[in-house]
């Protein structure tokens, strides 16, 4: 509308649309606008994440090591407690102190120790070691790493077969029936033993030491119910109506920067 009768629209109706012109005009203009602020926040994002994603698979982790040792509380050293699981501290033989943890149930339970992404990846990189002191009682003793998106999961599983003989097993499959790779120890039914499942840098493959001679090797874990739970320690039933195993130590290193 105007008020000089030169520049006037015709009728209101010429008006309603020339005001609609423009405004579908504006409008489009505004969309453009936000339509690319909208794509390069996108892209920001995107970028963020893959920098970021990147970054954890290169950095290098400040905490190589973790272990559990003697008879102290797992809570109290940065492990979590899953499914059901008792734990009794074990007395030393002098009864001055204690330097194990006996685990318990009746299903499964375990205690887990989450890695975290660069941890993940150096160790896929680099190599690991893991060490575990163990005495199986019923059911499996087991000690877990689970590598999450970086490689695989490996599992040491240690029982007693019918005879009363220790068995060591590390495991290849879960799902329909837990087997694998197996060599049975010498000696009595409730000694401890170490342990050492080893793998080198760029190998993807582990060895297994038990009591410092080399045992099984071309161990090359599997990949069954991953839950990138990290390192893990505990028992389940295996032909058993309970399950108990009592740990001394369980210790992940990963190895250094070659």
């Amino acid at each position: 509308m105007s008020f000089r009768p030169e520049p006037r629209q015709s009728s209101a109706k010429e008006f309603a649309n020339e005001f609609n012109a423009i405004a579908d005009e504006g409008w489009r203009h505004a969309g453009r606008r936000i339509g690319i602020w909208a794509a390069t926040i996108a892209v920001a994002l995107v970028m963020t994440w893959t920098g970021w994603n990147w970054a954890e698979r290169r950095w290098e982790p400040s905490v190589r090591s973790i272990e559990f040792a003697g008879g102290c509380d797992p809570d109290e050293i940065g492990f979590a407690k899953h499914l059901d699981l008792v734990n009794r501290v074990v007395y030393n033989k002098a009864h001055t102190g204690f330097d194990a943890v006996r685990l318990l149930s009746g299903d499964q339970g375990f205690y887990y120790y989450r890695l975290s992404r660069s941890q993940e990846y150096a160790a896929s990189r680099h190599g690991w070691s893991l060490q575990a002191t163990i005495q199986p009682i019923q059911g499996l003793a087991s000690v877990n790493l689970d590598l999450g998106p970086a490689g695989g999961r490996y599992d040491l599983h240690v029982f007693l077969d019918p005879s009363g003989k220790q068995i060591v097993q590390l495991t290849t499959k879960i799902e329909k029936g837990i087997d694998g790779m197996k060599y049975t120890i010498e000696g009595p039914p409730d000694a401890f033993h170490d342990y050492q499942l080893i793998c080198g840098s760029g190998v993807r493959s582990a060895r297994l030491l038990v009591d410092g001679v080399e045992r099984l090797r071309g161990y090359s874990g599997h990949h069954e119910y991953r839950s990138d739970y990290g390192l893990v320690f505990g028992t389940l039933l295996y032909h058993s109506d309970r399950a108990e195993a009592v740990f001394k130590r369980v210790r992940l290193e990963i190895n250094p920067v070659d």
